[in-house]
């Protein structure tokens, strides 16, 4: 870029860089001094490069993480959902077993009775042949 470039071009370029990159108002010196800027200045240049790649790469790391995140808290919303979805049937099928077996206690205890009235006044049986 400053190959074919005049002392002039240089040290306006360097004094453009040296104002924007580094602060400075003022850059002044030689030809020689814009040479030494020109090459701090792409050692710089090399320098922003390779930490915006950093940051890139760890942008691209952090996005991964956070989507690995959203990817296990849906998975443990859906393991929830399912855990509740199953609680409830528990619960429903522990009542109707609960049902079930009052139902039968109230049979056995009414099989009791007809059984002891069954015991006390036997049915009374018609001989064979006494059919009307």
């Amino acid at each position: 870029m400053y190959i074919n470039a005049s002392a002039v071009e240089i040290r306006k370029a360097v004094e453009n860089y040296g104002n924007k990159r580094m602060g400075c108002d003022e850059i002044g010196g030689s030809i020689d001094h814009g040479m030494e800027y020109t090459a701090q200045a792409k050692e710089e240049k090399l320098a922003r490069e390779k930490q915006r790649e950093k940051l890139q790469l760890e942008i691209a790391a952090r996005e991964r993480a956070e989507k690995k995140q959203q990817e296990y808290e849906e998975r443990l919303r859906n393991m929830s959902e399912e855990m509740e979805r199953r609680q409830a049937e528990l619960i429903e099928a522990q009542e109707m077993i609960r049902r079930l077996e009052e139902q039968l206690k109230q049979l056995q205890v009414a099989k009791e009775h007809l059984e002891d009235r069954q015991k006390v006044s036997p049915p009374e049986c018609n001989p064979p042949g006494d059919e009307e």
